[in-house]
Order: structure tokens, then C-alpha cells, then sequence
């Protein structure tokens, strides 16, 4: 964003001359959200395209729902709207969304949280269907697929559900 910053697009990077970042992340679960962007835009309407990166300390965790897809962002004071998109350049929603600001910088202009609006899709009736991700199970249950767990050893319970139902 603007004519201050120099990209380095061998480095991923940019160099602002006296512009003042404020870092903050939109945490958001990282299964079924691995080909989204973020999708910054300025007052002039100049975008900014920023991946996602999971939050991950080793292999083992990799696939551990709590660790996030994190979308990193460093902007100045400004007016901003930001809208999460599919592969297909979809406007989508995550099941949730943590928002986490790192502390100020020592220097003057840069982004707070109230310079920022969230653009969300339209909620349409079959998006309220499934509240319960793979829900909808209606017939017996005889294993775990198509839900989604990260942990071996997802087994079903028959007849100690509700009633009598598979658990």
C-alpha cells in the first residue's frame, strides 16, 4: 500500500520509508481454510492479498485443532476493510475468528482496531441447516466418517445414545 513502501517480492517483504506498522492476526481454525486469502483494501481501493500460515511447532501438532491458520497483517493508520476468499475468489466465512493485536509501536500513525471493518458474506437459510459441522446423521451410525477429528481412536458407541441411538 502506498508510494512510501519498496517491495522485495524476492523476499516477501516491503520497506516503508516513515511509515508506522502495527502487526495484528486474524486467527481463524485451519482445516478447510488452507487455499484462503485474506484480502486487505485502503479508503483508495489498493488490495493486498495475504496468506494464511498454520501455527504449528512441530508435526505432530500440525493436524491439533487448536493450533490456527494465522493471516498476519502490518498496516498504518487508515481506513481498511478486510474479507476472507476462497480459491475461487468466493467471499467466505471461518468457523470462528480470533483477532489478536501486538502492542503499539514506538512511533506515530499506525493501525488500530477501529480502522478496520470485517465484510462477511450473507447468511442464507441452508448455511443455518448445518449448524453442526457433517451433522445431519439421521440413519444409524456405524462409524466416525464424515467427521472430522484429529485423534485416533474416534470410536461410535452403539446404543448408548439418546434414547437407545448410536453415540
Amino acid at each position: 500500500f502506498g508510494d512510501k513502501c519498496t517491495a522485495y517480492a524476492d523476499n516477501c517483504m516491503a520497506y516503508c520509508t516513515d511509515v508506522c506498522l502495527r502487526t495484528f492476526y486474524y486467527n481463524v481454525e485451519q482445516f478447510e481454510t488452507e487455499n484462503w486469502k485474506l484480502v486487505i483494501t485502503n479508503a483508495n481501493g489498493d488490495k493486498m492479498e495475504v496468506s494464511g500460515i498454520i501455527e504449528a511447532s512441530d508435526n505432530y501438532q500440525f493436524t491439533d485443532a487448536w493450533k490456527y491458520m494465522k493471516f498476519p497483517v502490518s498496516l498504518p493508520a487508515g481506513t481498511y476493510t478486510a474479507e476472507f476468499i476462497d480459491e475461487s475468489g468466493n467471499q467466505v466465512w471461518p468457523a470462528f475468528i480470533e483477532e489478536k493485536w501486538e502492542n503499539p509501536p514506538d512511533c506515530l500513525g499506525y493501525a488500530s482496531p477501529s480502522d478496520i471493518t470485517i465484510l462477511k458474506p450473507e447468511v442464507s437459510g441452508p448455511s443455518c441447516d448445518e449448524l453442526v459441522r457433517n451433522g445431519g446423521q439421521d440413519a444409524s451410525i456405524s462409524t466416525s466418517d464424515p467427521w472430522l477429528h484429529t485423534h485416533p481412536g474416534v470410536e461410535v458407541a452403539v446404543g448408548l445414545g439418546l434414547d437407545g441411538s448410536d453415540a
